[in-house]
């Protein structure tokens, strides 16, 4: 309860991150699987009705600043438009997983918490996250338009967790630096001005479970020291 954690002392342990990790990945995939449901069941699909409110607000700024014509902004719009659940769901689980992090080690710290080994070099996601990548793929080739637009967004959220697999990895070549603090913040900052530390993240974490990266590194450091 509210008032064990706020106490002297509590039996309550801190959730391992992968744990959590996987968990909202879960409910991403529920979230994203319930708005193509629900759209279903309307007069116009999820892609229609995000399309429908793209131009209301175009023609709202349109109206209001003339900023941009809607010429110069189509084309990415149109691009954006494909992927905006997996995008937004995806922003969402991280906003979710840095706030809970950020709580938990105020509770350690404080000691309401009690620590569980979790170690973010160490994580690893289960295999059915790469079964259903290979289901989103065969969507994305084979599948009517709808079911290739379900299956884009259902490989953003799969990526999810491959992200945080990719940062691990990161973080094992960053301790090969004279200096991995500073390796890893200027990571961290290519992240926030470019989506292809991102995509590096993501394609690190995919083959990390055939190419054992970490492993592979953790064994040479041990040898050299």
């Amino acid at each position: 309860s509210a008032s064990t954690v706020l106490g002297k002392s509590t039996n309550i342990r801190a959730i391992p991150i992968e744990y959590i990790i996987i968990k909202l990945t879960i409910l991403g995939l529920f979230c994203l699987i319930g708005l193509m449901i629900f759209f279903s069941t309307t007069s116009c699909g999820l892609p229609q009705y995000i399309e429908e409110s793209f131009n209301k607000l175009i023609k709202a700024i349109g109206n209001s600043a003339n900023l941009y014509s809607k010429a110069d902004i189509m084309p990415t719009i149109n691009q954006f438009i494909g992927l905006f659940p997996g995008i937004v769901i995806s922003s969402w689980l991280l906003m979710t997983i840095i706030n809970t992090l950020i709580t938990q080690t105020i509770l350690l710290k404080i000691q309401k918490l009690k620590p569980v080994k979790s170690i973010l070099s160490e994580i690893l996601v289960p295999e059915w996250i790469y079964w259903t990548l290979v289901v989103s793929a065969m969507l994305i080739l084979i599948g009517s338009p709808e079911f290739r637009y379900f299956g884009r967004n259902l490989s953003i959220i799969l990526f999810f967790p491959l992200f945080f697999v990719g940062l691990s990895v990161v973080h094992a070549v960053a301790g090969r630096f004279t200096s991995p603090r500073a390796a890893i913040t200027i990571f961290y900052f290519l992240i926030l001005i470019s989506s292809w530390p991102i995509l590096i993240a993501i394609f690190l974490g995919f083959f990390e479970k055939w190419n054992t990266f970490r492993q592979k590194l953790n064994s040479k450091k041990q040898k050299e020291d």
